[in-house]
């Protein structure tokens, strides 16, 4: 039986997908059945990015040590453009239902006047122009292609997890109700 994207290689995908990566390169990697997952998104909808939930709580704590609210951290060390998604503020937490292949690296850094900033696009050029917001990336984070609704069994819906609470109380709920997760 042949395992989703097990012929797929880094190359393959859109230069959208790879740039999201730093160095423009990641690892395949086979993630297993049941393993566990997270995103932040303001939807509630199946995507092909990801991290494994094994630094959820490095990311919790480190959010926590330097004062920052847990939406503010993630957007800067995940770089999450506003453009890509501007309401992000659920905890998803879901399980693979099948063996997958996926892409697994480091954030890119991101710039969100990058789309403003050339000259050559005459549709966007200084359009929406503003000060440029740099977001640092260099957390981990899997792309998995093809990815379906059947494949991911959400064990954290969104809706559930408010990242714009206080870190401490995610943390809390996180271990109250999910502790098996991590």
């Amino acid at each position: 039986m042949q395992i989703l994207n097990q012929n797929l290689e880094f190359e393959q995908l859109s230069s959208d997908f790879r740039n999201a990566f730093s160095g423009l390169k990641a690892d395949k990697v086979l993630l297993r059945l049941r393993t566990s997952l997270f995103r932040f998104s303001g939807g509630t909808h199946i995507s092909p990015r990801w991290s494994e939930t094994t630094q959820l709580p490095y990311l919790l704590l480190s959010a926590k040590q330097r004062g920052q609210r847990l939406d503010q951290y993630i957007r800067a060390t995940n770089a999450v453009l506003r453009s890509w998604d501007p309401g992000m503020y659920n905890l998803i937490i879901a399980k693979l239902n099948i063996d997958v292949y996926a892409f697994r690296g480091t954030s890119s850094f991101q710039n969100e006047a990058f789309k403003y900033m050339n000259p050559q696009d005459i549709d966007n050029y200084k359009k929406k122009f503003t000060k440029p917001v740099f977001y640092q990336g260099g957390n981990s984070q899997v792309f998995i292609n093809n990815i379906k609704d059947q494949d991911i069994n959400i064990i954290v819906p969104g809706g559930a997890i408010n990242i714009y609470d206080e870190v401490d109380d995610i943390i809390n709920f996180l271990i109250d109700n999910y502790y098996s997760i991590f």
